[in-house]
């Protein structure tokens, strides 16, 4: 069986300890870099880590040694999830993802479809939440009415995951 090789961007604590740790144990995947902007971060990290290799961009990847990126997100604590505050974090490395996958062979849209679904059960089976790109395009409307709102948190909008996917869940109607 061929191996998938990952990139793990991120050196956290969480992206070692618990990300990079699982593709290590995954029968169908290997660790083989580690991407940090600071290269002696990185440099440690894919030697905790057993990576062969080190980058200080998902741009500067060599694509011949790796086939995926895993990017491990972070959220800062105004809410708990990638979408509150870090909901512009979760704009970039959605950019960033999307700049990615431009690189790559085209996938049919079945096959697409069923990767989706695949995650969102999974997620679903992990009490997680996922908002989906029709759920982002909710979210961007309702965050703009409710930005005048005495509730709003400045940039954050909601006080909490629950209340943001709950103003989710009725803009979708």
């Amino acid at each position: 069986m061929t191996k998938v090789r990952w990139a793990m961007v991120g050196t956290s604590g969480f992206a070692l300890d618990w990300l990079a740790r699982g593709i290590k144990l995954g029968s169908n995947a290997e660790l083989t870099a580690i991407v940090s902007r600071d290269a002696a971060r990185g440099k440690a990290a894919a030697e905790k880590m057993g990576a062969a290799h080190v980058f200080t961009s998902i741009e500067a990847i060599d694509k011949s040694v790796v086939d995926g990126v895993f990017l491990a997100g972070w959220a800062r604590k105004a809410s708990e999830g990638l979408v509150g505050i870090a909901k512009r974090d979760g704009d970039w490395c959605a950019e960033v993802i999307s700049r990615y996958l431009t690189t790559q062979a085209t996938r049919s849209r079945g096959t697409m479809d069923g990767v989706i679904a695949k995650l969102h059960t999974i997620l679903k089976d992990r009490k997680s939440r996922p908002v989906d790109l029709e759920g982002l395009k909710v979210l961007d409307t309702v965050e703009k009415a409710h930005a005048a709102s005495p509730e709003a948190i400045g940039e954050f909008k909601f006080a909490s995951n629950a209340d943001m996917l709950a103003h989710i869940e009725r803009g979708r109607g």
